[in-house]
């Protein structure tokens, strides 16, 4: 809720590993949020949703070029 993400994501590694996933996509939410897209894709993927919500994510914001990438990658 403050911002400090790397601290969270650190706690959840070592002490919290049931919230990690949790974690990890609130902070890509927030990263969608802000505008860190490729920020966004490695936690999406690191909560085990990259193929619904980054999908969602380029879809909704207009970026289809990205999403044809994405998508080819995979």
């Amino acid at each position: 809720a403050c911002g400090q993400w790397e601290k969270a994501l650190e706690v959840a590694e070592k002490s919290d590993r049931i919230h990690l996933r949790t974690t990890h996509y609130a902070y890509a939410q927030h990263l969608e949020k802000v505008g860190d897209y490729l920020g966004a894709v490695k936690h999406f993927e690191a909560a085990d949703c990259g193929a619904v919500e980054v999908t969602r994510m380029y879809y909704q914001g207009g970026m289809l070029d990205e999403l044809e990438t994405y998508i080819n990658k995979q």
